[in-house]
């Protein structure tokens, strides 16, 4: 617990250094590698859309981690397609571990067992993808056995390393989103010692082609009892890091923010690409081995997304976008959750509280009493009537930090019409089934071999086509 709440803190303090004047990213979010050793019928970066072999070098690799050091970069989230797969990964993460660079890594865990010495030698923080409680999982990933050697690569690292912050992706889609499912998976969470995030599916893959992701989506109402449902696990003390900011959000639908995170964050793909995350995969600010590192930080494009045209795009669900640039905005309340790791929230004490009052702001900005208003500063952008957001907010331990990071003067910001809906993403084309056979001709071999094996065909795939994502990025 104590490793988490750091992990928050140390967040939080970066996040507060870019806000207070320093100028560009500060974390890498590289793909190590485009390989993968699963197929998941909706994963927005499928394997298939990269060339797996046109990847930085390990020595090309380890320039970057350096240069992007001394440019003033605090961390890395290793990930890809499968970073395990990559032969040097051991060496990559001890060179990123020895410049100083707080690591992440993001894995589906299959090999985790494998690379288990490197991992806990070097590896600050491990994130593993698990979107179903139960070897289910194993057909929605379409690797087999995946779900129990998860959970016991899990309890080896908790064993080995007791407070190593290990978190549990889940993406919630068709297959996962029922309530009582929802429920299963918290369960799971506490039993192992971990704690869980849970994102929503993206809808757009990262290609020209479209993919149909949203054959694989929940439906909106599904997706609000989830959320629901989440949000009172969270209340009961189950370790979620989902903050109730984010949780509110996803309940009334896509979440409508003022994105930040082109501000912090500077993804990398395999091959080289700096990624311009409102065009992921299709129109790259250019390449590492044509520009250096440096460069391209200064580029106008980069510049262009960390201002008011990238603040105006929100089509991303994760929570890693939306608390973030909340974050920014001066809601603190994220930087509690991050903290606690799904500690209950304290309840307000009688009196506290004057009628009308609201959370920090004035004029415009009061809660008129008996009224329900969302707010144009994102630390009063979710509706005051959720009593657990409200008294967590009023409560952060970092509260005191919030005049250095608040926007001020606040205003009620316009709520989208009810009759208007948000434009799908490109990839968003309801299709008929869920059954998908035809996006990859070859399955890989789970233990990264090289030597893949035939596609089977409908009949004796044992999923039925329901395949989920590697993650939400």
């Amino acid at each position: 617990m104590i490793r988490e709440a750091m992990s928050g803190l140390e967040l939080a303090g970066a996040l507060m250094g870019a806000r207070l004047g320093r100028e560009g990213p500060i974390y890498l979010v590289h793909a190590l590698t485009a390989r993968c050793n699963a197929r998941c019928g909706f994963c927005a970066w499928n394997p298939e859309f990269y060339n797996p072999r046109d990847q930085l070098s390990t020595e090309e690799i380890e320039r970057l981690y350096a240069d992007a050091r001394g440019a003033g970069f605090v961390g890395v989230t290793l990930w890809g397609g499968e970073p395990l797969l990559h032969p040097d990964f051991g060496r990559i993460v001890a060179h990123a571990k020895g410049l100083g660079l707080r690591t992440n890594l993001i894995t589906n865990g299959f090999l985790l067992e494998r690379s288990m010495d490197a991992v806990l030698e070097h590896v600050d923080r491990l994130c593993v993808s698990l979107d179903h409680p139960s070897s289910e999982h194993d057909a929605m990933r379409r690797i087999p056995g995946l779900f129990d050697r998860v959970v016991a690569s899990v309890r080896e690292v908790r064993r080995r390393a007791p407070d190593r912050p290990i978190i549990f992706v889940c993406t919630l889609q068709r297959a996962n989103v029922a309530p009582e499912t929802v429920r299963e998976m918290a369960e799971l969470l506490r039993s192992l010692g971990v704690v869980g995030i849970f994102n929503g599916l993206r809808e757009e893959a990262a290609s020209e082609e479209d993919a149909n992701l949203d054959r694989f989506a929940a439906s909106p109402e599904e997706l609000r009892l989830a959320f629901a449902t989440l949000a009172d696990l969270k209340r009961r003390g189950y370790p979620i890091v989902n903050s109730h900011t984010h949780l509110e959000m996803m309940r009334e639908g896509p979440p409508v923010y003022r994105c930040h995170w082109p501000k912090l964050m500077l993804p990398i793909e395999a091959n080289g690409d700096v990624v311009d995350c409102m065009h992921w995969g299709t129109r790259p600010i250019g390449n590492l081995r044509e520009h250096p590192l440096s460069e391209l930080l200064r580029s106008e494009r980069l510049r262009e997304l960390a201002g008011p045209r990238g603040e105006a795009c929100h089509r991303c669900v994760s929570i890693h976008r939306v608390e973030i640039s909340e974050v920014w905005e001066g809601n603190l309340e994220p930087v509690r959750s991050w903290c606690s790791s799904g500690a209950p929230p304290r309840r307000a004490r009688p009196g506290r509280r004057r009628p009308g009052a609201g959370f920090g702001c004035s004029g415009e900005g009061a809660r008129t009493a008996g009224h329900t208003r969302t707010w144009s500063c994102a630390h009063d952008r979710v509706p005051s009537r959720s009593p657990d957001l409200a008294v967590s907010r009023r409560r952060s331990p970092l509260r005191r930090l919030r005049p250095l990071l608040r926007r001020a003067p606040c205003a009620p910001r316009r709520r989208r019409p009810a009759d208007r809906e948000r434009p799908r993403p490109r990839a968003a084309v309801h299709g008929a089934g869920g059954v998908d056979h035809d996006r990859s001709a070859r399955l890989p071999d789970p233990l990264g071999d090289g030597h893949e094996r035939a596609a089977r065909g409908a009949d004796d795939d044992p999923d039925g086509g329901h395949r989920a994502p590697l993650l939400a990025r």
